[in-house]
């Protein structure tokens, strides 16, 4: 599967997905309200870069460019884009916002949201590779309740599940 992650970004040849994949912060515990400007700027910025982004429209637009923003460490901005987009997918975006945010509860109530939405699975595959001897978890919130266990693993499993997503919505 990393491999395939691997290949997907290089393959994209857009420079705003890979520069998001490599240099990224993904961080974990942030908090919902707006992100520092400085962030917010390097987001636009990216994402001013994105062939990808340029050729989408409506919900597939509004989805990458939230994962952007989650991405860049901007959850508020992400945010206030994903809450207006009913797709499954989206609402698979959602439940990671609030993961990261640390709102279980709120994630929970996303993910029940996106049940038939293909990257449940995907998400317990891309940590077991990532993490070989991580613990088997069910759902995305249950992974939620590891990630303050985790060191370094946490940025790297972010960074794949934000090359997972993208090769959703482009799918």
């Amino acid at each position: 599967m990393i491999e395939t992650l691997n290949k997907f970004m290089k393959d994209s040849q857009d420079p705003a997905l890979i520069e998001t994949f490599e240099k990224a912060p993904f961080s974990k515990r942030l908090a919902l309200k707006p992100a520092k400007a400085d962030l917010v700027q390097k987001a636009k910025e990216v994402m001013s870069k994105s062939s990808l982004l340029k050729n989408l429209k409506g919900a597939k637009k509004g989805m990458l460019e939230s994962a952007f923003y989650l991405a860049w460490d901007c959850l508020d901005e992400g945010h206030e884009i994903i809450s207006n987009i009913a797709e499954l997918d989206a609402s698979y975006l959602h439940c990671v916002m609030h993961r990261v945010e640390g709102d279980m509860p709120n994630a929970s109530y996303w993910y029940r949201r996106s049940s038939a939405c293909d990257l449940h699975d995907e998400l317990a595959n891309l940590v077991a590779n990532v993490i070989p001897s991580s613990a088997v978890f069910s759902d995305p919130v249950e992974y939620g309740k590891m990630e303050n266990k985790m060191g370094s693993e946490y940025k790297k499993v972010r960074q794949y599940e934000f090359a997972l997503y993208v090769k959703e919505i482009v799918k």
